[in-house]
């Protein structure tokens, strides 16, 4: 019997979508208020695609692209954007840092160095056109704290 494979269309995968790469810790406390401002703050208003969000995730991940951790080597970080850049076609990515990080247990001062100096690694990989740092404080609320490129997506 011949094996019937379903399109992608049929998996709903061939939409046309718009693709955010999410560059963050593995804390799920910080996803619905990030998810939040990216589509309030980072895409456009006239946006007609469905906003597809891929997550790379560490624990402490503000730390480890800082050069403040050896969690996980930051190639390995990389090589997942790369994906998200390449074959998504992703052109901003969201660098984000969190209060009462159980992976990165600093000051939140210290989250905000490390988110600008993240941005500016991130900025260096050239695979992205927009790079925005934020941090997510103990309210869980969304502050921006550095952002290389112009405009919204």
């Amino acid at each position: 019997m011949k094996e019937i494979r379903k399109t992608e269309k049929e998996n709903g995968m061939d939409g046309d979508f718009l693709f955010i790469t999410e560059i963050g810790c593995m804390d799920g406390r910080e996803t619905e208020p990030v998810e939040r401002f990216i589509k309030n703050n980072v895409v456009s208003k006239d946006e007609s695609r469905e906003i597809a969000i891929d997550k790379v995730t560490e624990p402490g991940m503000d730390a480890i692209l800082s050069g403040e951790s050896k969690f996980t080597p930051i190639f390995q970080v990389y090589k997942k954007a790369e994906i998200s850049a390449k074959h998504h076609e992703s052109s901003t990515a969201i660098v984000v840092g969190h209060s009462s990080c159980a992976g990165n247990p600093v000051e939140d001062s210290i989250h905000i160095k490390q988110i600008e100096k993240s941005v500016k690694v991130v900025s260096g990989w050239n695979l992205f056109t927009k790079i925005i740092g934020v941090f997510v404080d103990a309210k869980r609320e969304v502050q921006i704290i550095s952002s290389i490129g112009e405009g919204k997506v």
